[in-house]
């Protein structure tokens, strides 16, 4: 029995990161699939008489295709308690995973938009004071996303930002991070770099974006590991040297 406690772990386990992280397509099919499975587990599974006619089909030689005599295996070796866990798991967090999660999405057109790659800067406050050159309106939003926000930093964000529960795709798994929303004025990202500077740890958190009503503007995966940053249509391209100069970092445009 402990092999099919494991197997359980590892479906539970799956449904958990794919409820965190995944297209919607991925999501709802692992949802349809753990609901069937968790049905078939109950039906057919609960009770000696149904491992009994699963055990008796097997001895007859009625069930000649491999996985399905592994499947009619499993329903003669599973006893009620293994069944009520494995179905417990599955039909639990097939409704967790089928939820609706709103992503940000990319800015139309973006595959065939011009696209920048610019250098990590080495002060993430000068970096936050140099995006109203880019970004001149409210309306585009600063998305952080980390797991180890200072309390300080925290308190702000949540005082000064949106509270949307949009996410960016291919961002932190586990452990689960913390996600803000900050509408970018000249006002706001300049409390926030002085903050940033009054703490002894001022590093960028994991991953940097800015989006707005046409989508996602700047990506900054890793930005805690220092990785590039890129930018995409519709920035002005003047702008954008004016903020790489700000930011003292080379760019390129890439191909």
């Amino acid at each position: 029995m402990n092999g099919l406690i494991a197997f359980s772990i590892v479906l539970s386990v799956l449904a958990a990161v794919l409820a965190m992280w995944g297209r919607r397509w991925m999501r709802v099919g692992i949802s349809i699939v753990l609901f069937l499975f968790a049905v078939d587990v109950i039906v057919f599974g609960f009770g000696s008489a149904a491992r009994s006619v699963a055990g008796a089909e097997i001895a007859k030689g009625n069930v000649s295709k491999p996985y399905l005599r592994g499947i009619m295996d499993l329903r003669a070796a599973m006893g009620p308690y293994e069944i009520a866990l494995l179905a417990m798991c599955c039909g639990f967090l097939a409704l967790g995973v089928g939820r609706k999660t709103k992503t940000i999405r990319p800015i139309e057109g973006s595959a065939n938009a011009k696209r920048w790659e610019v250098d990590a800067p080495r002060d993430f406050a000068g970096f936050l004071r140099a995006l109203p050159v880019l970004f001149d309106s409210p309306r585009w939003v600063l998305y952080l996303e980390g797991t180890d926000t200072p309390p300080l930093i925290e308190t702000y964000l949540r005082q000064h930002g949106t509270g949307s529960g949009r996410r960016m795709p291919g961002g932190t798994l586990l452990p689960k991070p913390e996600v803000f929303h900050l509408p970018i004025t000249t006002e706001t990202v300049a409390e926030l770099a002085s903050l940033l500077e009054s703490i002894p740890s001022n590093s960028p958190p994991t991953h940097v974006h800015v989006y707005g009503d046409e989508g996602v503007a700047l990506e900054w995966y890793d930005a805690s590991a220092g990785d590039p940053m890129h930018l995409s249509e519709p920035l002005d391209p003047e702008r954008i040297a004016e903020f790489c100069e700000r930011i003292g970092c080379s760019y390129r445009q890439e191909v």
